[in-house]
């Protein structure tokens, strides 16, 4: 990872430029950010992130967010991966494996067993990397209105 650029716990401040890459990388794929549904732990990230078992991180340049990712706790077992995008101009140069392995480690340090996700066949760079990493396509449906996969890992 280049020195300038580094992943780190979000905080509150980072909302305006969290919200801002989600909002460009949902367009990207045809999809409007969605305040009252898929994004609404943004909309109350406080209470989302910044509980126990809960955590947000983000990629930093010192000036911009340039990726995303959080997980929310599901169960004492079970946490779920939310909002993990990169900037456009990061993308295929390690940055969202870095992010993963960032929240995969941390996951494992508050104790989970597994790590759900949510995602959409559109997003082929995300699916690739989520299964190379090891997650699994599982059965049901999934609680966003947009998403049509299921992906689980176990730690």
């Amino acid at each position: 990872m280049n020195n300038e650029i580094k992943i780190r716990p979000a905080n509150i401040n980072d909302l305006p430029g969290i919200k801002k890459l989600v909002t460009e990388n949902l367009l990207s794929f045809g999809f409007n950010y969605d305040n009252g549904g898929s994004e609404s732990d943004l909309e109350n990230f406080a209470e989302v992130y910044q509980q126990p078992g809960s955590k947000f991180f983000v990629i930093y340049d010192g000036t911009d967010i340039l990726g995303t990712v959080g997980l929310v706790k599901i169960s004492d077992d079970v946490v779920k991966l939310r909002k993990m995008y990169v900037n456009s101009r990061l993308r295929d140069k390690g940055y969202g494996l870095d992010l993963l392995r960032t929240v995969v480690s941390e996951a494992k340090l508050l104790g989970y067993l597994v790590i759900r996700l949510e995602t959409v066949h559109a997003m082929h760079r995300a699916i690739r990397l989520y299964t190379n990493f090891g997650f699994s396509a599982i059965p049901g449906e999934p609680d966003s209105k947009r998403c049509d996969i299921t992906m689980e890992l176990i730690l």
